[in-house]
């Protein structure tokens, strides 16, 4: 009976248990079968980095990270992600997170571009990270930063192509030449920044693509240089813009050389094909009619070009090599007129932080007037009220009146604190807006923040924008701020902070659609004769013209409007320092936000000067708003909102041949 019981019993517990072995092997075994593939998804794919132009970047500008993801499974979509907590100067941090919401095919390889300030690229972690908030995979960025260098960007696949800029400098900086290859070489003129120079062969300059062709463009109208050797394989949409036009090969004679670097010429001689130069072109050696090396200009920057190649093995056995691309670079030099400056420099571009000097809650009352509210106080609480109560033998109320004076200076100033407070947002902002003349502009533009309310705020900013939000170096704010660029724009929404806490958010952006000071204008006998008109779609005022240490006051233009340059001949007035001249004709850059951009022209070293007398400058103000000063998009009530935008442009001034400069 006993053996019956165990039989049974032991019987159910061994079934029991096979049960749930069985269970849990299901179990075990169907986790596994659904998380292997996505373990093994992630742990396949791969992310790389390369920093920079061939791992050189300038650290006070924005810099291009080539990111490579190596994809195997199946087709996500993902966010990359780079946070940053980083001191800027001027007791202000770059505090937020970058995020780039990326596509990835099934088991493909991708390449993405973006771009990250300078300061903080040795050392970041780059993530790639799905929706759903699981790290896919990361990497950390690593580079060389420039010291006292004039890099030169040579578009090439070869590192032996670039040799010949060795030795050679731009005057001031030795030239460190770098190899970037075309499927790195940037696709905006914004990563640009740091380069002195883009020099290449006209075969590869074809091969670019065609947001590579207009960055590499768009950069050299803002300012930049552009080296192109030789005339081999010019394409056709490169004819109209470069300054040889090409030719037959010939040999010729390097003598010209010699004299353009006023050094021995090479021995032997060299191949070149050229067939002339273009209208707009300036010719700097030749050989009897066969031009050896022209330039012109393009915008505010320069395109330079031989008809040679520049490794030829005449000119590599030449001692006077370095120097040959050395007087390139030190002519091509165009001081304070070029709109390509430092954008992450403390004293350049971020000194506009300075705009928040004029915050409201910053102009508090003076010490005269609290020093009379506090002075009178202590007489009504002092001598009259003791005099009083004394004469009236009352001395115990005054446990009655000390108290209710108190409350009553209180609650006045807690009232009279609340009349002038503001009941919303402030929002000082200011911009500088460089125009080129045919509708393209490089903006830098800064707005100071501060609220009553802990609203989270957003800003739509045009696409490809490069956005900070600055904080107080001395901000609590835990890494909340969001900088999304996508493709049809870049939002950046700040998280909450305490009431009236200072942030700022920084743009810059290279504009579309901006139009220009459209000038026709001509010089005789040293007379300044013409019209400026308005093609801008801002309200510009006090437009200043600045030509031959002549300020030229024009006044205000609506949109549209066109001007004579004829009365403003009558009242031009001689100067010395344009600046001051030009700050006594418009004193809104001298007052509130103005100050700000006063100090950033002055940092900037802006010039008029032009030793060729071809050359005038413009320059006005405006309190519109240029894309990258965007009004905040929630719904956050606005209680001041100032802005002020400084705009600059050159124009060429004709010479009419009866009668030269004075």
């Amino acid at each position: 009976m006993v053996y019956q019981f165990w039989k049974q019993n032991v019987g159910f517990w061994r079934h029991k248990v096979l049960v749930s072995f069985l269970l849990f092997f299901a179990v075990v075994i169907t986790t596994f079968s659904v998380r292997i593939p996505v373990a093994l998804a992630a742990n396949g794919t791969s992310l790389s980095a390369s920093v920079g132009f061939s791992g050189y970047f300038a650290e006070d500008d924005w810099v291009p990270v080539t990111l490579r993801i190596s994809h195997q499974g199946p087709a996500e979509s993902a966010v990359l992600k780079v946070s940053i907590n980083q001191s800027m100067g001027n007791n202000t941090n770059a505090i937020g997170t970058f995020q780039w919401p990326i596509e990835l095919p099934a088991n493909q390889n991708v390449i993405k571009q973006i771009s990250l300030p300078g300061d903080i690229v040795n050392g970041a972690e780059v993530d790639l990270v799905s929706y759903n908030g699981n790290r896919i995979a990361s990497t950390f960025l690593s580079g060389n930063a420039l010291g006292h260098v004039a890099l030169v960007s040579v578009i090439s696949d070869s590192l032996q192509t670039a040799a010949y800029w060795t030795g050679s400098s731009d005057g001031v900086n030795p030239v460190q030449p770098v190899v970037v290859s075309l499927s790195t070489f940037p696709e905006t003129a914004g990563a640009l920044g740091g380069i002195r120079a883009v020099a290449a062969s006209p075969d590869l300059l074809a091969k670019l693509s065609q947001a590579q062709t207009e960055a590499l463009i768009t950069w050299v109208q803002l300012g930049g240089l552009l080296v192109v050797t030789g005339t081999h394989g010019t394409a056709s949409d490169w004819r109209g813009i470069l300054p040889i036009k090409p030719g037959k090969e010939e040999k010729v004679s390097a003598d010209g050389l010699g004299a353009f670097t006023n050094t021995i010429p090479p021995s032997g001689n060299l191949t070149v094909a050229a067939n002339g130069i273009s209208r707009s072109a300036e010719e700097w050696a030749s050989e009897g009619n066969t031009p050896l090396i022209a330039s012109r200009l393009l915008g505010r920057g320069e395109i330079w070009q031989t008809s040679f190649s520049p490794n030829e093995g005449t000119l590599l056995a030449w001692s006077g090599n370095p120097a040959l691309w050395t007087t390139i670079l030190r002519n091509s030099t165009l001081p304070g007129q070029s709109a390509l400056v430092k954008p992450l420099s403390p004293n350049g571009v971020l000194s506009l932080t300075s705009v928040r000097d004029a915050l409201s809650p910053m102009r508090v009352p003076s010490l005269k007037f609290w020093a009379m509210v506090f002075l009178l106080y202590l007489l009504v609480i002092g001598p009259l009220l003791f005099t009083w109560l004394r004469k009236s033998g009352r001395a115990a109320w005054a446990w009655f009146f000390l108290p209710s004076i108190a409350l009553v200076v209180t609650v006045g100033m807690y009232t009279f604190g609340l009349a002038i407070r503001p009941p919303g947002l402030l929002n000082e902002a200011v911009g500088v807006l460089e125009l080129t003349g045919n509708g393209i502009g490089q903006a830098y533009s800064m707005q100071a923040l501060m609220s009553p309310f802990r609203n989270q705020m957003t800003f739509a900013l045009p696409p490809g924008t490069f956005a900070l939000t600055l904080e107080p170096s001395n901000s609590t704010n835990l890494n909340t701020n969001l900088i999304t660029h996508e493709a049809n724009h870049t939002l950046v929404s700040f998280g909450t902070s305490p009431r009236w806490s200072v942030r700022y958010l920084y743009a810059v952006d290279t504009l579309s659609k901006q139009g220009s000071l459209s000038c026709t204008l001509s010089s005789s006998f040293g007379l300044l004769l013409g019209a400026v008109t308005n093609n801008t779609p801002y309200p510009l005022h006090d437009v200043a013209l600045f030509w031959q240490g002549r300020l030229y006051n024009l006044g205000n233009f609506s949109p549209g409007q066109t001007k004579s340059v004829d009365r403003a001949v009558e009242s031009a007035q001689n100067y010395s320092n344009w600046l001051f001249a030009y700050s006594n004709y418009n004193h809104t850059i001298t007052h509130s936000i103005g100050r700000s951009l006063i100090q950033f022209v002055s940092s900037e070293n802006w010039t008029d000067d032009d030793s060729s007398g071809n050359m005038a400058m413009l320059i006005a103000s405006t309190s519109a708003r240029i894309p990258t000063l965007p009004m905040v998009s929630n719904r956050q009530k606005v209680a001041s909102a100032e802005t002020l935008v400084l705009i600059r442009q050159y124009t060429t001034v004709s010479t009419d041949s009866g009668g030269p400069f004075v």
